[in-house]
């Protein structure tokens, strides 16, 4: 990068650092910003690093400056508050108590690590830009070689072996699905492993085998985010290549090596949330003229807090999913380090370990607070008394022992690795420390037993605070803009029809719907408008991108389309064909016209529109003009077109519906299963969409949906067998049956199923092995919705709770209807059905109910 004359890489170094420094903290600098900035500009210059800041500041910048999203930061680096001056973090450490000794210290030379992320759709322009900067030949990706593990070796080996694929099968489930796993380990924990392999002929055989290639390269790839910078040609240091699968020039050293050789490796990894972050800001200026800057949405924004309180957090980067909507039902965030340590705690480890459990009582005030010592108090208290952060392990060391804090920091290592010679070194200074420093011994001890526990599971705090940022600025969209914000997450999975099923269905529940494509109000994705989100243009089959391009032209240009005939004169049938028409009237795009899908589809099929159109296009292109060309602006010309009145006769709901999905993949307008949710939710606690996140739950159990895609075959043994997909409002899994003589009459396409099956995470995806199967037969009984029914004396009924009532109510949007009773003194009671629908299921409203008037006020 080329320096300012006369600059030098320190100089400038210094000179960017300081000139952030007022940007973020204001003119002249605060003393103790100003301090850590000069000792961290010390060791970063001492240890020969200025150059690769301002490398990272360069192109961070310019990715700004062409509108890509960038993150705020992630991993150890947003300790560093020159970091954070330079532009290339975005959150604060000091009031966020963050080090930069977790990042670098004077006593750890060791190549920096700053991994930045991009938005996924635009992070090759950003290495694109790098490569026009330093040179293409300065530039390159990183290898990397793909490895036989346990399980791709043991099918290797029984195809190769020409083993029918049913006993590598059968040996993998053995294996299991532990990351990481051997199939040595797996002879030696698994027992029925250990007998297959002892007493069965072809499972050894493969087994053997299979662990003569296990660890060998299988093949190569390419590093997803690595990319190196050098100064001179890489050539010059390391042997490169072509990437075999197109594209620029790779080194052939892997990533564990190019950094031992002096290379600058660094990370630009493409994070779908900063795309979604871009649009939804587009969206929100677009609808309502308001420009917002992601990077100055705040931390602290209490309506962001209550969505997250609520449940309706799908879409949210980080903490969508089952696991967040138990935890904060647990644990509500108010603020934002709760948000902080939740990403740090919601993690396998922690949940498993207890140590969730211990937080949430401590939080929750069910177990007392300590702190060791109250001088540890600053340390502790942000999260109970837990030692939830490595951070503060390394913080306690320097408080309590005296430690410096690259000894912290080597200390933090040696705990999280289990390097048991270099803990029992550092024990020893720990104790005495702690005693010179006026502590007891046993409260030393105490400490560090605590610390060795909870080592193992503490989290990089950098990394999960930085992370939060992003949680924080995606709330606050969804709670401040739902339409905008969500509009965005649907367009960032156009073509992902399991995702868009999901996001559909959660919109549809809290009170954002989904509307099918318009001609007039929708854009090439989807689209925001006042009373929800319009399919975009672009997800109708057969509509591509310069199609809904040439539509939205041409409203732009000419105002709405008042009819499908006006819509053939005006836009260019050059670029549309029959197939084009037919799947927008089928998805909705010209309902607002007035027409039925139905009449629509008549004059399509019935009437000489298109030929007529395709006509006057030829004549306009051999410049003939027509009569009615020339008066078509004359509204008493008389040779208007004669355009037939709406009929108003329409296809029935269910085909309606099926024709939605032929062209769009999913259901829009409505779902044939949504009147029976409720009557579903009473058969079946599990939605077909939810079912990947909680896999270790469910070994036998009970699924309901709606049959389609139905393949019927001969297995080997002669019988005949069946896979179909079962979807429900929330998504869809695939479904084995193997008696399908015995489940025939209920497999079958469109059929309301009740399934009792298994359910499978596997590498060959997610599926139901299908046991039994009932059609289930729904009636307009069974589609009325369920009611939450209150019951509250009325000694306990004042006007505030009265309005922290109507607050939670509406908080949790959905289906169900709300019933009070009021209980009076005399014994009689007040029935009130209050003008107010809530998702009647979800046990955070529930929890807040209870502790609003003190006890629980549901009934049956």
């Amino acid at each position: 990068m080329p320096l300012p004359e006369g600059e030098t890489d320190e100089s400038w170094f210094r000179h960017q650092v300081l000139e952030g420094m007022k940007k973020r903290y204001g003119d002249p600098i605060p003393k103790e910003p100003l301090d850590r900035a000069e000792y961290e500009m010390s060791v970063i210059i001492q240890q020969g690093f200025p150059a690769y800041f301002l490398i990272v500041q360069e192109y961070l910048d310019w990715a700004r400056s062409q509108g890509i999203g960038v993150g705020p930061g992630r991993g150890s680096a947003a300790g560093s508050i020159v970091a954070y001056a330079m532009g290339i973090t975005d959150l604060e450490p000091l009031s966020n108590g963050l080090l930069f000794e977790r990042f670098l210290s004077p006593e750890r030379v060791e190549m920096p690590d700053i991994d930045c992320d991009f938005e996924d759709e635009r992070r090759q322009e950003v290495i694109e830009h790098i490569r026009e900067v330093y040179g293409a030949d300065h530039v390159t990706g990183v290898i990397t070689f793909g490895k036989l593990q346990a399980k791709n070796a043991v099918r290797d080996a029984a195809r190769v072996l020409d083993y029918p694929y049913s006993v590598g099968d059968k040996i993998c489930k053995m294996i299991g699905d532990e990351l990481g796993i051997t199939i040595q380990k797996a002879l030696d924990t698994n027992p029925d492993l250990k007998k297959a392999y002892d007493t069965e002929e072809d499972v050894k055989a493969v087994v053997d085998a299979a662990q003569s290639i296990e660890g060998h390269v299988r093949g190569e790839g390419v590093h997803a985010c690595a990319t190196i910078i050098c100064r001179d040609p890489m050539a010059d240091h390391v042997p490169v290549k072509r990437d075999t699968k197109g594209g620029g020039i790779i080194t052939q050293y892997d990533g564990h090596y190019t950094p031992d050789l002096g290379l600058l490796k660094m990370d630009f990894l493409g994070l779908r949330t900063l795309g979604v972050l871009s649009r939804a800001c587009r969206n929100v200026e677009m609808t309502t003229g308001r420009k917002i800057i992601p990077e100055e949405i705040p931390t602290d924004d209490e309506a962001a807090f209550a969505l997250m309180r609520s449940g309706n957090m799908d879409g949210l980067f980080q903490v969508e999913g089952g696991l967040y909507v138990s935890l904060f039902a647990r644990l509500p965030p108010k603020r934002f380090s709760d948000i902080v340590a939740s990403i740090a705690l919601n993690r396998p480890g922690p949940l498993e370990s207890g140590m969730v459990d211990d937080y949430v009582k401590v939080a929750s005030g069910k177990t007392p607070v300590h702190y060791y010592d109250e001088r540890l108090r600053p340390v502790l208290e942000e999260t109970y008394g837990t030692m939830v952060y490595q951070e503060q392990i390394m913080q306690v060391s320097m408080v309590m022992s005296g430690f410096s804090a690259g000894k912290a920091d080597k200390l933090r290592k040696a705990m999280g690795k289990k390097k048991l010679d270099i803990m029992r070194m550092l024990q020893e200074d720990w104790n005495n420390g702690a005693v010179e420093n006026g502590y007891s011994l046993e409260i030393a001890k105490k400490i560090w037993d605590d610390a060795e526990k909870f080592a193992k599971y503490a989290f990089n705090k950098s990394h999960s605070a930085a992370y939060s940022i992003l949680v924080m600025r995606t709330a606050y969209l969804k709670a401040h803009y739902p339409n905008e914000y969500m509009a965005a997450v649907l367009s960032s999975y156009m073509g992902n029809t399991d995702r868009l099923i999901r996001y559909i269905s959660s919109c549809n529940h809290n009170g954002t719907p989904v509307l099918p494509p318009d001609i007039n109000s929708s854009n090439a994705e989807f689209t925001p408008v006042e009373n929800g989100i319009r399919f975009g243009l672009v997800g109708v089959r057969g509509v591509g991108r310069n199609v809904a391009d040439e539509i939205i032209e041409e409203r732009e240009k000419n105002g709405p389309f008042t009819s499908l005939h006006d819509f053939v004169n005006r836009v260019d049938a050059k670029c549309y064909n029959r197939k084009t028409l037919e799947a927008l009237i089928k998805g909705g795009a010209f309902d607002s016209t007035g027409y039925t899908r139905k009449q629509l589809m008549y004059f399509i099929e019935e009437t000489p529109l298109l030929e007529g159109a395709a006509k006057r296009q030829k004549d306009r292109d051999r410049g003939q003009v027509s009569m009615f060309d020339l008066f078509a602006d004359d509204a008493d010309s008389g040779f208007q077109e004669d355009v037939p009145a709406p009929d108003g006769v329409e296809w029935p709901k269910r085909q309606l519906l099926t024709y939605e999905k032929e062209i769009m993949k999913i259901y829009v307008s409505d779902h044939p299963l949504t009147p029976y949710e409720n009557y579903i939710s009473r058969i079946t606690k599990w939605q077909l969409g939810d079912l990947a996140e909680r896999t270790k739950e469910i070994k036998s159990a009970v699924f309901v949906g709606m049959v389609s895609n139905v393949v019927t075959k001969l297995t080997k043994r002669g019988t005949k067998m069946a896979t179909f997909d079962l979807e429900d409002t929330t998504g869809h899994v695939e479904c084995i049956c193997f008696k399908y003589e015995e489940n025939a009459e209920a497999i079958q396409e469109d059929a309301i199923v009740k399934i009792k099956g298994k359910f499978e995470h596997s590498d060959r995806g997610n599926q139901i092995m299908v046991f039994e199967t009932e059609t289930l037969e729904l009636s307009e009984e069974d589609a009325k919705p369920r009611q939450l029914r209150l019951s509250v004396p009325m000694s306990d009924f004042d006007q505030s709770k009265s309005m922290r009532l109507n607050r939670i109510l509406k908080s949790y949007p959905g289906r169900d209807g709300v019933v009070l009773f009021v209980k009076q003194s005399d014994g009689h009671k007040f029935r009130a059905e209050l003008p107010v629908t809530v998702d009647a299921e979800s046990p955070i409203m529930r929890s807040e109910l209870t502790d609003l008037f003190g006890y629980n006020v549901l009934t049956a």
